[in-house]
């Protein structure tokens, strides 16, 4: 899960989000920008290099309470970059 402050897509409030996703071994840890995901078993999708996004869920909108938001956080090979 990244914790990150980024903007609804839904109603653009600055807001602190906790956005799932899928993509290295990432069950029980939260990353934040810098942090980078870990390989191993259990991990999903495949090790990529360079720069590329992979789609994320977020929780509700503290300001609209709109569920499941569309977010795409950007990578740069293992390491989160931001949200996009």
């Amino acid at each position: 899960m990244l914790e990150t402050r980024t903007y609804c897509p839904n109603c653009h409030a600055s807001e602190l989000f906790a956005i799932q996703f899928k993509y290295g071994f990432c069950r029980l840890y939260t990353l934040h920008a810098g942090d980078a995901v870990s390989w191993g078993n259990g991990a999903y999708g495949m090790h990529v290099d360079g720069s590329h996004d992979v789609d994320g869920i977020g929780r509700s909108c503290p300001t609209c309470k709109t569920d499941y938001l569309e977010f795409s956080i950007r990578f740069d090979g293992d390491t989160v970059i931001g949200v996009r």
